[in-house]
């Protein structure tokens, strides 16, 4: 089908996809495919609440191989205590020898916004629709 050779196509050029995410109380948790271009490589997320003025990078830890192409990581972020209306942005970093590659959601990184009212506990937070998320086929 035309959306798996689009997929493929993306990940061959472009080195790094999320393939899934979802939030769970205060984190999120996902899945990267990564072009298999290298046995040594690094991949993690960035991400920031506080667009961008600080961030941290949390490593990516490898699943399996998709293909003898693709491999597949998992990530865990636990963003803390968030408040309502607070956004956590990230994206992803695919690091090989000297070259870096970065999937942001096509500039627009990719969003969890909190919802629900302040409280001690934090706000409940919910992925922001901005760009799409398709999963990657398992060729």
């Amino acid at each position: 089908s035309s959306g798996i050779n689009a997929e493929y196509g993306y990940l061959l050029n472009n080195k790094v996809k999320l393939h899934s995410f979802k939030v769970i109380g205060s984190s999120i948790e996902g899945a990267v495919c990564v072009h298999n271009i290298s046995f040594h490589k690094t991949v993690f997320v960035r991400y920031s609440l506080n667009n961008w003025a600080s961030f941290n990078d949390i490593a990516c830890t490898y699943s399996d191989q998709l293909s003898p192409e693709f491999d597949k990581f998992l990530f865990f972020v636990n963003f803390g205590q968030l408040y309502s209306g607070m956004v956590a942005e990230f994206c992803l970093c695919y690091r090989i020898d000297t070259s870096e590659f970065w999937d942001n959601n096509m500039g627009l990184n990719y969003r969890v916004v909190a919802d629900g009212p302040a409280s001690s506990s934090g706000a409940v937070p919910k992925p922001e629709r901005r760009g799409s998320v398709q999963a990657v086929p398992y060729w």
